[in-house]
């Protein structure tokens, strides 16, 4: 199931299918209240915007050796 795009706010399942984060896995991270920002509108309805998903994932980027280089040379 993909979203649609310009769609405000996607549900859990709609987040795995389309970032490939697991269902276990953002509930792990709501649980430890980490990871992207959500809404939780009722104990069962959580949302998360895209923009809350690019921007979390935009701030785990990893450099590597071959960036480094490419920045000194």
């Amino acid at each position: 199931m993909k979203y649609k795009k310009g769609k405000p706010y996607l549900t859990p399942k709609e987040v795995e299918d389309n970032y490939s984060i697991k269902l276990d896995t953002l509930a792990h991270w709501r649980c430890q209240g980490k990871g992207p920002r959500y809404f939780k509108l009722s104990p069962k309805m959580v949302r998360y915007r895209p923009e809350d998903l690019e921007s979390f994932m935009k701030q785990h980027l990893v450099r590597t050796v071959d960036q480094c280089e490419d920045l000194e040379g």
